[in-house]
């Protein structure tokens, strides 16, 4: 399903390998050469200070140090930074960036940018978990409508406690224990008033451990269908219909 006024921004995926695939620096400058000669010539260094933390956003700009000890994360953009590579110690991440074409061309990029991958070392490297995580952005009136207008307050996701509210909210939950579980499942919704305009930020996170007979492919179709569920359990018709245009 798609609608007329999408209200993603963005979406990324991640492949996980096992411990006895990881890569050193020098091997992560040689597969990001491989990506800046195939299309993603916009390159970015950062390093990567808690490589094993599954949704690590604390990364931070340094000075390139090609000797460091510190694990390097190298992004590499295409020319019109849509389309991300991000290359790490322990994992690869494809990030679609404003113009997400649906979940095909999703997958389709993910297959390639692995196959490069796989392509650059001439061996496998087995994939242990894969995540999915969306980001979708909006602005509500709330001049006249509150935000159980937008927002469906009656859903298995998003409680009763904010019906009748108009103002800045952080709404944060999560299940499952990736060592214990086997997975986890985060949603983050946060919204800040300007006038009469509510923004509102809403992350959906999903990760999964692969089984010993599953691949990463049918693991991410199932991904993204409780994404999409998950989407669209929280949006009332009002969103759906005024607000995001209606489908197309």
């Amino acid at each position: 399903m798609a609608y007329k006024k999408p209200a993603l921004t963005e979406i990324y995926a991640e492949l996980f390998f096992r411990e006895d695939s990881f890569l050193e620096n020098n091997q992560i400058l040689s597969l990001a050469q491989k990506f800046i000669e195939n299309g993603y010539p916009v390159t970015e260094f950062l390093n990567d200070p808690f490589p094993t933390n599954q949704f690590n956003e604390q990364s931070i700009i340094v000075s390139f140090q090609p000797a460091g000890q510190i694990p390097i994360r190298i992004r590499c953009w295409d020319s019109e930074k849509i389309n991300l590579v991000q290359i790490t110690q322990n994992r690869i991440v494809v990030n679609k960036v404003k113009k997400y074409l649906g979940w095909a061309d999703m997958m389709g990029f993910l297959e390639k940018t692995f196959k490069l991958y796989q392509d650059s070392f001439d061996r496998p490297f087995p994939v242990d978990s894969v995540s999915l995580r969306t980001i979708d952005d909006f602005t509500f009136d709330v001049s006249e409508r509150s935000i159980e207008d937008y927002l469906d307050t009656g859903s298995n996701y998003f409680p009763k406690f904010y019906s009748g509210f108009k103002g800045s909210f952080d709404y944060n939950c999560g299940l499952g224990f990736m060592n214990v579980d086997g997975f986890n499942k985060s949603l983050n919704i946060n919204s800040r008033l300007d006038g009469s305009d509510l923004k509102v930020k809403m992350q959906i996170g999903l990760l999964r451990k692969l089984s010993e007979n599953s691949n990463y492919q049918s693991v991410f179709i199932e991904l993204h269908d409780q994404s999409f569920e998950i989407f669209e359990s929280l949006l009332t018709p009002y969103t759906k219909n005024v607000v995001m245009g209606g489908e197309i």
